[in-house]
């Protein structure tokens, strides 16, 4: 299961929080992490998006999560948006929602998970992709 399960009505979210790091995060995180995705999106069947928050992200979760993006995996449910974030940049995403001057809503964190996707389309590989997901992140109310 999920560390958290958030229903915004036209899709859900979950999110993954993890301490591990190096190596083992990927090695403990990888395959769960989708997983807890799949069977989200088969029990709400409507779109869904991952969050998963660590304090550093390894290179082979950044890879691994990119790889969803791109390849429909039928055991998965298909395409998945697995978004990887360092803890720092989630905290700043929470400081700039509370900072905004009016209360964000559903559409600008789905919006936050369809631009992961474009970009998963467009960069030449994981490493691009991740430091566009984390540019928008920093600024994803803009």
């Amino acid at each position: 299961m999920a560390d958290i399960v958030c229903d915004y009505g036209d899709f859900g979210l979950t999110v993954e929080v993890t301490m591990q790091a190096g190596p083992r995060q990927y090695e403990t995180e990888g395959e769960p992490v989708a997983r807890h995705l799949s069977k989200f999106k088969k029990e709400t069947n409507k779109p869904a998006y991952c969050l998963f928050i660590a304090p550093e992200i390894n290179e082979a979760c950044i890879a691994h999560f990119f790889m969803f993006h791109k390849v429909a995996i039928s055991y998965y449910g298909g395409l998945s948006t697995i978004v990887p974030m360092p803890l720092s940049v989630f905290q700043k995403m929470l400081t700039d929602s509370y900072k905004a001057g009016y209360i964000p809503q559903p559409k600008h964190i789905q919006h936050f998970f369809e631009f992961s996707n474009k970009k998963a389309k467009t960069c030449a590989n994981e490493s691009e992709w991740y430091k566009e997901a984390t540019n928008k992140a920093l600024n994803w109310l803009d």
